[in-house]
């Protein structure tokens, strides 16, 4: 017997007459049955939130139109191919993509710099201190190199973009 003998789909089980079968094996085979559904069931509700992701991250509303459009898009759901259909139809504009775009990229400067103003040494945050003078008051207050080292194992979590 070669091992292709045994490759069969549950759902062909049920053209084989159970009474035959084990009692054990037919306890299997329901198990079998109902995991299967389970998994297919679980892939199924993977794939929507996944496409719910999609439509959410590229700005697609959940209201009018929006969710007429999500409704109805049945093509490949990557980020591009839904993006490229959303402005086909008038969903997006390829002017608001860009500027999502943007806006990700000023999220994260602006991140940056409440980050660096925030830093201050000794003030009540009003007054910011700029990195260089941080970094010549904490040396000054180091008295050892392991006291050195801490503060600029320090400085680089703080400010990453000074790149030491």
């Amino acid at each position: 017997m070669s091992n292709s003998d045994f490759d069969f789909e549950l759902d062909e089980v049920e053209d084989v007459d159970t009474r035959a079968l084990d009692p054990n094996i037919r306890k299997q085979l329901r198990q079998a049955k109902k995991l299967q559904a389970e998994r297919d069931s679980a892939f199924a509700e993977l794939e929507s939130f996944k496409r719910d992701v999609t439509f959410t991250k590229l700005g697609i509303s959940e209201d009018g139109i929006g969710r007429l459009f999500r409704k109805a898009y049945d093509g490949d759901v990557t980020p591009e191919a839904v993006l490229a259909a959303a402005e086909e139809y008038g969903i997006i504009s390829r002017q608001q993509s860009n500027e999502r775009d943007a806006n990700s990229d000023t999220d994260a400067e602006l991140r940056q710099l409440t980050r660096v103003q925030g830093a201050t040494v000794g003030s009540s945050g009003s007054n910011p201190v700029a990195p260089e003078q941080r970094m010549a008051a904490g040396l000054a207050d180091a008295s050892t190199p392991e006291q050195v080292m801490a503060f600029m194992k320090e400085m680089r979590s703080e400010y990453p973009e000074l790149g030491f």
